[in-house]
């Protein structure tokens, strides 16, 4: 009886560590103009249960292809760290899409930068493991989440937490 619950006792460690180990699905690529577009946004007077509704509607898996930047202002919320997801290196923040890390220096992560930043600190993961700075192109994936305006009938803005990292040649 003790053999049965050592071997049961490994298989579940052994499928729990490889259940933290796998590597998320490809998402659907979006483009910077469509990825936060929506033609069906409730109507003004919609009930708070519908407008949810629609939320979780929307708030899927979605990839996303640019290059990492640190924002200009410091963003650490405990355990991640948003970005700014630009379509050229450097490029326009005003047009840039904020992407949540998850800190660490594994695969998919982003190594938490040094309180006074410089934009060449940046240094995070892809799927493999390779080093990403801010010149790589990256396409990122994760879910998307959505911050709807109380003041009009239209998202505010939008953002992914980003689960899965990979460098475009």
């Amino acid at each position: 009886m003790r053999k049965t619950n050592y071997i049961l006792l490994i298989c579940l460690v052994w499928c729990g560590l490889s259940a933290c180990e796998s590597t998320p699905e490809p998402a659907k690529v979006y483009t910077f103009d469509t990825f936060c577009q929506f033609s069906d946004f409730p109507a003004k007077g919609t009930s708070v249960g519908d407008i949810e509704k629609w939320k979780q509607k929307h708030q899927t898996r979605v990839a996303l292809e640019g290059y990492l930047n640190l924002p200009t202002m410091f963003g650490l919320a405990s355990t991640t760290f948003g970005l700014d997801l630009t379509q050229e290196p450097g490029g326009n923040r005003k047009e840039a899409v904020t992407v949540y890390f998850k800190l660490g220096s594994g695969k998919n992560k982003l190594k938490t930068p040094p309180k006074q930043y410089k934009p060449d600190d940046l240094e995070a993961y892809d799927l493999n493991g390779n080093k990403v700075t801010n010149k790589t192109k990256v396409r990122v994936h994760g879910q998307r989440s959505l911050v709807n305006s109380l003041e009009n009938d239209k998202v505010q803005s939008c953002f992914i937490n980003v689960d899965r990292v990979e460098i475009i040649q």
